[in-house]
């Protein structure tokens, strides 16, 4: 400011439109704005052993000695002072204090909202349960502590001065390189003051997840600088896969449906034929036995592909609203063999089964157990169908208040890095195409809605996933 008159000084601390008091000696004109702002009124703010007193309070001779020396050092002082107004709360005013010979302005502008607003955003950015970034140029100054759970990080220095791009897998699930896409972004975030996209990042521990990022620039002390939320897509996937396959399933079942009347027809046709030829050869005993051996054979195979069909379309129906029943543990995992026996038979692989605990009984929901036990063999089938050496052993044991489903197979075990991703969605160690990643993460709920539960048996040499159901009474539901 250059140099001005007391009259000068005076006018313009009377006309500012902020607040503004023009200083002589000990003697206070304070304007009607920051009166109106304070609500005191001129008589009580004469002096400055006045203003000390009622703005500063119990600090008033701390803060006027502030003052006396900062006269000594400074014709230009600048800061924010909080000030106790008339009805006793606290507001926060910049303060420009100009000082001239005999007289001296200060310049007093209210920015109680803008901290108020700014304290609001730093509650929200640490408490917010989405993970936020600040980004400066294209690296990370700042993050909150959701950021920090979602990448599986313990301190922000990991993340400080990086990339966001550094906490992503080498390709995106369409195959595309990431540093490519990365690239095409950061082009378009330099054009754009909003923007919306959705990438695969990658924790800590290497476990991929999708995530929609929205970024906003923003300017912080006139410096670009772009806000970056993050949310974690992994759920909204899991249950639109769980939907498709919902969907999928339920044309299965219409097909099965359809199937089972179709091919019922004839093979009531064939068994009644079949019936008849029997009761012939017990009129004549010339039959051949090779005749009465292929007989009894065609009736086993009718029995079967009317089993098959039966299971598939119990299998296949949507059985969430059913109400639970006390089924035979051995049924239940007859069920599942049912539905893939023959394809174990047809690769090779040796399947035996042990019954520890004849005749034991859960209560469930019979085709949602029956889908864990066929998701279980199924993995087991995968995993050991190019080895050497292929069999799979079928368990029922008693444990503890519950009845285990032990399905093992020859396959040399999960590496210990990835057996605590195993139960997560979208984590599959199968090729890429060949897994969904959803069939253990299903299973391990479908398992939990029957208070049991599924694990890995890290104690086996071999793979040894463990299915717990707890033994129930005809009076509970699967749901208590």
């Amino acid at each position: 400011m250059n140099s001005l008159s007391q009259d000068q000084l005076r006018r313009l601390a009377a006309h500012y439109p902020a607040g503004a008091v023009f200083v002589n000696g000990d003697q206070l004109e304070v304007n009607s704005r920051f009166l109106q702002l304070t609500g005191y009124a001129s008589e009580e703010l004469r002096t400055l052993d006045d203003w000390f007193g009622r703005l500063f309070g119990h600090r008033a001779g701390e803060w006027r000695s502030i003052y006396d020396e900062s006269k000594l050092r400074s014709n230009t002082v600048e800061r924010i002072l909080p000030f106790r107004i008339k009805n006793g709360s606290i507001r926060h005013f910049h303060v420009v204090r100009y000082v001239e010979p005999g007289a001296e302005i200060w310049l007093l502008h209210d920015m109680t909202e803008r901290i108020l607003d700014e304290e609001r955003f730093r509650l929200l950015f640490r408490t917010a349960s989405d993970p936020i970034f600040l980004l400066a140029g294209d690296r990370v100054i700042d993050c909150n502590p959701a950021a920090l759970s979602i990448l599986g990080f313990e301190e922000k220095e990991q993340i400080l001065g990086h990339h966001p791009a550094e906490f992503t897998p080498e390709f995106q699930p369409d195959g595309r390189r990431t540093a490519e896409y990365i690239e095409e972004l950061d082009r378009l975030l330099t054009e754009r003051d909003h923007y919306r996209f959705e990438v695969t990042h990658r924790k800590k521990d290497g476990t991929e997840f999708p995530v929609e990022v929205t970024i906003n620039a923003i300017q912080v002390n006139g410096v670009r600088t772009q806000l970056a939320f993050w949310h974690d897509l992994t759920e909204q996937k899991q249950l639109s896969l769980q939907l498709a396959q919902a969907s999928k399933m339920a044309s299965l079942g219409e097909m099965a449906g359809a199937l089972a009347h179709e091919i019922n027809s004839p093979l009531a046709v064939i068994r009644a034929k079949a019936q008849q030829v029997r009761i012939f050869s017990e009129m004549d005993q010339q039959i051949p036995e090779l005749v009465l051996r292929n007989l009894e054979s065609i009736e086993k195979t009718v029995d079967r592909i009317a089993a098959i069909i039966g299971g598939l379309r119990s299998f296949a129906r949507d059985s969430s609203k059913d109400p639970p029943e006390d089924s035979e543990a051995e049924a239940l995992l007859a069920d599942a063999l049912n539905l893939c026996g023959q394809r174990f038979k047809h690769a090779g692989i040796s399947v035996t089964f042990e019954s520890q605990s004849p005749g034991a009984r859960i209560f469930c929901r019979r085709s949602q157990i029956t889908q864990v036990l066929l998701n279980l063999l199924n993995n087991a089938f995968d995993a050991v169908k190019e080895q050497a050496e292929k069999w799979v052993r079928l368990e029922i044991r008693e444990a503890g208040s519950g009845i285990e489903f032990r399905v093992t197979d020859s396959g040399p075990g999960i590496p210990g890095p990835l057996r605590p991703k195993l139960m997560l969605p979208f984590f599959t160690t199968k090729d890429s195409g060949k897994g969904s990643g959803l069939g253990l993460s299903a299973s391990k709920g479908i398992l939990e809605q029957h208070s049991g539960k599924l694990f890995l048996d890290e104690s086996c040499p071999n793979t040894c996933f463990i299915a717990w159901l707890p033994r129930r009474t005809h009076g509970e539901t699967a749901d208590e």
